[in-house]
């Protein structure tokens, strides 16, 4: 059995752990002040330390030199900043400027589509007027504005330098200082006076002989013009009629003779260059069929077509055997709505052609290949350039015009009895560098099939209507 301790050794060995426990404990007292003390010592260096920076930063700050570029580097870094934000704003501003001017422009347009849709189609031309009050001083004359009025209501292009290729309208300084001549040099004025002389004594195809000589400008082209020149205002006395709505106002003016013409200067007045039909019925008779049968005449708008065939009438129609158009036009005035019904104003006047029973040659210079008369223009660019690749050396190219879906096509198709139709693409003809040049039009799919069906027979009615006896009389009763 094993020996119970007894109370002195359990005192004895609570003491002695007791007294071990103190002696650690003891021991850890003393290390933990040796690291406190470490630790004083380390903030008082830490403390010298700052002591010594403030000193030093005490030591700078109390230099004015360097507190003075401290401040001026402080200043000029706030000024850049400033400067660059003034310039971003400034940009801003610019660009809302811009933005502003597109909107309002944008506005303005869509109020005057808005005004123009209340007030109705333009059926009735304005520039005449306007000019007129001009003339006689009732208004200020802005000429320009009111050339490019009379250009978009009478059907020309507002474009100076589009007209006919052979053609180049300029001012009197520029033109060719000279007025169209007669051919072989038979200007009346420069004729002997020897009294009279026995023309009726004549034979027949001797006196057609002589009036072909007079009035037929062999190897030359007749341009009918009927424009103001943009280059000179027209008199007071220009307008010599009354207003009226068949008639614009605008005189008819022939030109035959180098490419740079100046209407004011070097075109003659039809009452001047068919003064020999007013001799006689029998010289109107011989002159008309000359004049009007053996020249070529060529018209720079469709506007001027129109006026020139209104003007001659039908009889002078049916005379007519070769014509050149240039197949330019405007929108500028319309025709009256009847019925819900309307026509074209700027095709009306291929309608003339129908009554041309005599028509033998007609050339058309039309717009194929510049940009803005591309074929639906609003597809994408990437249906336009697939297109473009399937068609790439076909005749009817994507990145053309459209020939067969031109206004007024309708009318081309109509005719018969010709002899050839062409036609030549306008766009290359008035390249600066090569003006007149006559490029075919690429799409020759189209002239070959307006050529075949223009010249097929005409039917017998008009074939006949169509001989010189059968034709409209030009003094009735006479012929």
């Amino acid at each position: 059995m094993d020996d119970l301790p007894t109370p002195s050794d359990t005192t004895a060995a609570a003491v002695g752990g007791y007294e071990e426990a103190q002696d650690g404990q003891s021991d850890s007292y003393v290390d933990m002040d040796s690291d406190h003390a470490e630790d004083s010592e380390s903030e008082d260096n830490a403390d010298d330390e700052a002591d010594d920076d403030d000193d030093k930063i005490s030591s700078v700050i109390s230099d004015p030199d360097i507190r003075e570029n401290a401040a001026h580097a402080l200043c000029r870094g706030r000024i850049s900043d400033l400067v660059d934000q003034v310039r971003h704003y400034q940009l801003l501003y610019h660009e809302s400027q811009i933005e502003l001017q597109g909107a309002q422009a944008k506005i303005q347009e869509l109020a005057d589509k808005v005004a123009k849709r209340r007030q109705g189609r333009n059926t009735q031309r304005t520039w005449e007027q306007d000019l007129r009050n001009a003339l006689a001083g009732n208004t200020p004359l802005n000429y320009p504005k009111v050339y490019k009025t009379m250009c978009l209501e009478e059907n020309m292009s507002t474009v100076p330098d589009t007209t006919h290729p052979d053609v180049l309208l300029v001012s009197p300084n520029q033109g060719n200082g000279r007025r169209c001549a007669y051919p072989y040099g038979m200007d009346e004025t420069q004729q002997p006076w020897n009294g009279p002389f026995p023309f009726m004594k004549l034979p027949l195809n001797i006196q057609a002989r002589i009036f072909k000589e007079w009035l037929f400008m062999k190897g030359q082209l007749v341009h009918c013009f009927s424009r103001l020149d943009r280059y000179v205002v027209p008199p007071p006395t220009y307008f010599t009629t009354p207003p009226s709505e068949r008639r614009s106002g605008l005189r008819g003016l022939f030109y035959w003779g180098p490419q740079s013409v100046s209407l004011a200067r070097d075109c003659r007045r039809p009452s001047e260059v068919l003064r020999v039909l007013l001799v006689s019925k029998h010289f109107l008779f011989m002159g008309v069929h000359a004049f009007y049968g053996l020249n070529t005449f060529a018209f720079s708008s469709l506007g001027e077509m129109f006026r020139f065939c209104q003007g001659i009438g039908f009889a002078r129609l049916d005379r007519l055997q070769h014509l050149e158009i240039t197949f330019v036009g405007n929108q500028g005035l319309t025709t009256r709505v009847v019925n819900n019904k309307k026509i074209s104003a700027r095709t009306h006047s291929l309608y003339w052609l129908q009554e041309c029973n005599r028509l033998r040659t007609l050339v058309i210079h039309i717009n194929e290949t510049d940009k803005s008369y591309m074929r639906r223009k609003y597809e994408t660019q990437e249906a336009i350039d697939y297109m473009a690749r399937k068609t790439a050396g076909q005749p009817n190219f994507r990145k053309t015009r459209a020939l067969r879906n031109i206004q007024g096509v309708d009318c081309l198709y109509q005719l018969r009895g010709m002899n050839w139709v062409r036609f030549y693409d306008l766009c290359q003809a008035l390249r600066k560098e090569h003006r007149g040049l006559r490029v075919d039009v690429r799409d020759w799919s189209f002239t070959e099939d307006i050529t075949n069906t223009a010249c097929m027979d005409k039917v017998d009615l008009r074939r006949e209507a169509s001989s010189l006896p059968n034709l409209r009389p030009l003094v009735p009763g006479f012929e």
